[in-house]
């Protein structure tokens, strides 16, 4: 028997959803959820009842600790685009603009798009990788110098040449 934290009744252990965690070394925990299947039916039924614009507003004031308008706001104050780049729509599948934040801080920088926010999450926010990577892309020579010494048939005779063997092999 388990108690559960939300209604505090006692309840058979299968009434609990089972769940799985990865630890560090790899390893997989299984544990019950502390309230019970009944308890998070109603809990998400609660939450289904909001609207889209609601769920919104409760993740930016739950996750950013701003609303939308200040969101929306933040926007305008960036000219109704991008703060790294001049795209005036936020793209991606979700279609919506990206808070962009500190993660170390919570501090709010700006409201991205969706291939700036991505870029510099890839990037791992590493100012330092953000600005070698601006470096490389800014000074690096093209191959074109390498290609344009081979012509266009030089260049598949030689790819021939490398990759099939040897006509003795053959027979």
């Amino acid at each position: 028997m388990k108690v559960c934290t939300k209604c505090g009744l006692s309840k058979d252990e299968t009434e609990f959803y089972l769940e799985k965690a990865k630890r560090k070394d790899g390893s997989i925990r299984e544990f019950r959820r502390s309230h019970c299947r009944a308890c998070e039916t109603s809990r998400k039924r609660k939450a289904d009842k909001r609207t889209k614009k609601e769920r919104a507003e409760y993740h930016q004031l739950k996750t950013y600790g701003i609303t939308l308008d200040v969101k929306e706001e933040l926007l305008r104050s960036q000219g109704g685009h991008c703060a790294l780049c001049p795209r005036k729509k936020p793209g991606g599948r979700s279609n919506k603009w990206h808070t962009d934040h500190c993660h170390e801080t919570g501090a709010i920088r700006g409201i991205l798009c969706d291939r700036c926010n991505r870029g510099i999450g890839m990037l791992g926010e590493s100012a330092e990788r953000l600005l070698r990577a601006s470096q490389y892309v800014a000074h690096s020579r093209p191959l074109e110098s390498i290609q344009q010494r081979l012509s266009p048939m030089e260049n598949c005779e030689h790819f021939f040449h490398a990759s099939l063997p040897s006509q003795d092999l053959l027979g």
